[in-house]
């Protein structure tokens, strides 16, 4: 290696590593000053949801036809508020959001709740009687439930055979992984998509959407079916 190529390879090093410096730190001190997203509403409605994530899926729904939204962890109903409202205004798009244990006080045309583990086949059979309806629209999985790294892992495994070629998929808060406040998180998301992608060459990340904005949740998160 030339002496130009390895000072070329070791400045880059140092900017990804600082890089990443900057992207722990500043997630930190954002998810501190909204109470780790709790402050964070839609239309008055919380949404619990990291800005940088949510405006991700609002480019994700228009910029690639998504027509069907099937949404793992429900907490509030905020997100799924979020989705129907940007359907809303194209006029097309559904959205089945399922959880154990969910504290929804509201009703959407366009919002299918069900009460339930997003692993359980009695949910399964609502989810792929759901994604059985879409026409020629394109999916979105959105995997923000319990975030165990073997739970993740069985989400993926299960939910990736519900999707065909151009769906997407969303595995959310994979920052549990890397930001040193969340130690007692680990292993996480980001550990399961790891795994996942060893033995599933059916899927590829997509690292623009998913490094699109450096304050995101979800490093490696955005995932697409080939």
């Amino acid at each position: 290696m030339s002496l130009k190529r390895l000072w070329a390879s070791i400045y880059w090093k140092i900017v990804r590593l600082l890089n990443q410096q900057v992207r722990v730190a500043g997630l930190t001190t954002l998810a501190e000053r909204t109470e780790n997203f709790a402050k964070v509403t839609w239309l008055g409605k919380p949404m619990m949801q990291n800005i940088c994530d949510a405006w991700t899926i609002q480019e994700t729904i228009f910029e690639q036809d998504i027509e069907l939204v099937v949404e793992c962890g429900t907490l509030n109903g905020g997100s799924a508020f979020f989705m129907a409202s940007l359907f809303d205004f194209v006029g097309r798009g559904r959205i089945m959001s399922i959880d154990i244990d969910a504290k929804v006080n509201f009703s959407h045309p366009r919002i299918t709740f069900c009460k339930g583990s997003s692993t359980d086949p009695l949910i399964l059979d609502k989810v792929s009687k759901f994604i059985a309806t879409r026409t020629d629209g394109k999916l979105l999985v959105l995997l923000d439930s319990n975030h165990a790294a073997d739970y993740v892992l069985s989400e993926l495994q299960i939910y990736s055979e519900l999707m065909r070629s151009g769906d997407f998929l969303l595995v959310q808060d994979g920052a549990a992984d890397e930001l040193p406040g969340a130690w007692k998180f680990r292993p996480g998301p980001l550990v399961a998509i790891e795994k996942f992608l060893e033995n599933n060459n059916s899927f590829s990340v997509d690292s623009e959407r998913s490094q699109r904005y450096i304050f995101s949740n979800s490093p490696k998160g955005w995932l697409y079916k080939l």
